[in-house]
């Protein structure tokens, strides 16, 4: 399968240049690579980026009350995230926002494909730097004694197999700080790939997909996330056999319309009335991989805020140099939970709305794929934090152009 960008119209290439910029790096800041442009090179280019697709917002086509409604919620969620958070990663946070709105005039076609083809290659670049030994490549691994993470390079590759045999699970992280990264890229793609075929992704093209997500589980052993793109790639199946069967069953529309609001009250429910003594939510613990035991220990030590607090979790990631925090392990991977404690209540109400606005525009217009999309993120939200983020997640941009774009019914596709 060869993704060919499309030549881009002169008013949406600074856009471009600036999304692809920011994406690029924004995934290579997640790997060992980012020693080489940590810090204020990379917050520059982040400002730098942010800015320039600024002006073409002056040449473009307005239209004034939606750009003035879009610009106020993008602005808002935009210092809420720049707030809370005055690190790197929270100004990449506040910057996406910006892009949610800049993207409101694209059609999500051409940025799935332009997301695709750069997301595929900085994934490419960092996990083949690894391999060459350019960057430092990890294994986690799940000893009788406990977790051992090691580092290898090119020289100590034939200790693999000793590593595996002597642990119950090993976890890969391929030039990334932390194992997660590459599988939830991959899933990206993955979501992307089928939004942009639409229904003319061919049964050996859903195989590869399956066949790629299977060959990072079991490298990485993200064992949840691979579950839930299994699923997701069985449901768009289901949609190519059967590509009106949600306009007939209006009761799964309903829920996936409602599912950010839905996961967020599960979420919610479950991680307030954990308890331990219970033997179905032990079990659903254990299934979760503790996630339900460290959100309410969470909740219990940080509470919930009305605008948001910084708060430290301690998690398995490695810094810029290999290292683990030494401190105890404490992290919500819930990011209902976590987008409730760190941002507040506040952010976290707009972001349900805007979602589930989102998906209501999906069904309205029998756009099956991308409601499928936000329905499988709902879900994602509950076991993973990394979807906040742009790179991890390129669908942010499509609630921009759902809610704030301007659409014509024109053969299923958006007209400008």
């Amino acid at each position: 399968m060869v993704v060919r960008v499309q030549q881009f119209a002169s008013s949406e290439k600074l856009f471009f240049l600036s999304y692809g910029a920011m994406l690029f790096f924004g995934i290579l800041s997640t790997s060992f690579f980012y020693r080489y442009f940590a810090g204020t090179p990379y917050k520059g280019l982040i400002v730098l980026c942010t800015l320039l697709p600024a002006v073409r917002e002056a040449v473009i086509r307005h239209d004034f009350k939606k750009d003035l409604a879009g610009g106020l919620l993008c602005l808002t969620a935009f210092f809420l995230a720049a707030r809370v958070r005055t690190s790197v990663s929270g100004l990449a946070l506040a910057a996406m926002f910006a892009f949610v709105f800049y993207a409101r005039t694209i059609s999500f076609e051409k940025i799935a494909k332009f997301s695709i083809a750069v997301s595929s290659a900085a994934v490419a670049l960092v996990i083949l730097g690894a391999c060459l030994g350019v960057i430092d490549h990890y294994i986690l691994a799940d000893t009788a004694e406990g977790m051992k993470l090691y580092r290898i390079g090119i020289d100590r590759l034939g200790e693999i197999p000793a590593i595996v045999a002597e642990a119950s699970r090993v976890r890969a992280y391929l030039g990334f700080r932390y194992a997660l990264y590459a599988p939830n890229f991959v899933s990206n793609i993955t979501m992307l790939v089928v939004c942009w075929k639409k229904g003319e992704l061919k049964w050996r093209q859903f195989a590869v997909l399956w066949l790629v997500n299977a060959l990072f589980f079991v490298l990485c052993d993200a064992r949840l996330s691979f579950a839930l793109i299994s699923a997701f790639l069985l449901c768009a199946a289901f949609l190519k056999k059967f590509p009106h069967a949600l306009s007939a069953l209006r009761f799964p529309g309903f829920l996936m319309t409602a599912s950010f609001c839905i996961c967020f009250i599960v979420s919610v429910q479950m991680t307030v009335h954990y308890d331990p003594s219970i033997a179905w939510m032990r079990t659903c613990n254990a299934l979760l991989g503790r996630r339900l035991e460290f959100a309410n220990l969470s909740l219990a030590k940080f509470g919930v805020s009305f605008w948001g607090q910084d708060v430290k979790w301690v998690g398995f990631g490695l810094d810029l140099y290999g290292q683990q925090s030494p401190d105890a392990y404490l992290y919500v991977d819930n990011l209902y939970i976590q987008m409730l404690q760190r941002f507040g209540a506040v952010f976290t109400g707009m972001i349900l709305i805007l979602y589930t606005a989102a998906a209501f525009q999906c069904w309205r217009q029998k756009r099956w794929e991308w409601l499928l999309c936000l329905f499988v993120i709902a879900l994602h939200a509950m076991i993973d934090d990394l979807i906040i983020s742009l790179h991890f997640n390129t669908f942010w941009l499509l609630v921009g152009i759902l809610l704030f774009g301007t659409w014509k019914k024109e053969g299923g596709n958006r007209a400008r």
